[in-house]
């Protein structure tokens, strides 16, 4: 969670159940205020309006650019629920801003935070022309120190655990394959039951077959962290996974710096406890 003194308004359909993790973020330092009353808001200093969109219908492209025009340094996220998922493929109807999927608010919110605190200016503030690959956006990364534990990446084949490898390579080069399809501890090398270490399971959702996957793992490996990539998220999945000690649970496809993110506050979570 991220605890910080951000004042921060947010507007939309607040009740929704997919925008549980954003109340749950923001903690008590935000402002609830209905859609009519967000620009009289924003005369005041706000470091980040939060929309919450439950349908893509909801929300005129007209009144978001009425914002930015009237207050261009004030960061807006749109937040989409379950209901708009694929929404923009047909591309993005909100100009000025960066959609956010609900079930990638938590990464996003902490990059946010991130970049606020050590860039003082974030990716959300950036010329409405600017592009994914812009390089006024490269210093705005989240970095990590490295880490000596080892990963044990669950996956199907080698061309996915190649690339899990590749994105953890910043933080650690201790990655080890472990076939999804085995069961048994000992398919896992030796040197990685002899340092700490922490685990990726990739899936494809919720099925019959992950739960005993899952199981297994946290039989084995109590007390490691854990981290679920799917490739479908459903709002029920935290609460299926927690009995199996998964820390996190991210979607595909993740976000540049996503998975490492989530691997670094996982693991210092594990050395706190």
């Amino acid at each position: 969670m991220v605890h910080t003194p951000l004042n921060v308004v947010v507007t939309g359909c607040v009740t929704h159940p997919d925008f549980t993790c954003v109340h749950r973020s923001l903690t008590n330092s935000y402002r609830i205020v209905p859609l009519a009353e967000v620009e009289q808001q924003l005369a005041a200093e706000v470091d980040l309006l939060v929309v919450l969109v439950d349908r893509v219908a909801a929300l005129n492209p007209r009144k978001v650019q009425a914002w930015i025009d009237a207050n261009p340094l004030v960061p807006v996220m749109v937040v989409l629920s379950s209901l708009c998922e694929g929404a923009l493929l047909r591309g993005n109807p909100w100009s000025g801003t960066i959609p956010v999927y609900w079930h990638k608010w938590p990464y996003c919110f902490a990059k946010f935070c991130w970049q606020r605190s050590h860039e003082n200016v974030t990716e959300w503030q950036q010329p409405q022309t600017a592009l994914a690959g812009d390089p006024r956006l490269a210093g705005l990364r989240m970095i990590f120190d490295p880490v000596t534990h080892n990963v044990i990446v669950s996956c199907r084949d080698k061309i996915s655990f190649a690339g899990y490898a590749d994105l953890l390579s910043e933080l650690t080069p201790n990655v080890i394959w472990f076939e999804a399809t085995k069961k048994k501890r000992n398919a896992i090398p030796n040197e990685a039951m002899n340092a700490p270490h922490a685990l990726l399971i990739d899936a494809d959702g919720w099925d019959e077959n992950l739960a005993p996957r899952l199981r297994a793992f946290h039989n084995d490996f109590p007390l490691a962290p854990k981290i679920l990539v799917v490739g479908i998220f459903r709002s029920d999945l935290e609460s299926r996974t927690t009995p199996f000690g998964v820390n996190q649970i991210l979607s595909k496809p993740l976000i540049d710096g996503e998975l490492t993110w989530a691997l670094n506050i996982s693991l210092a979570d594990y050395s706190s406890a």
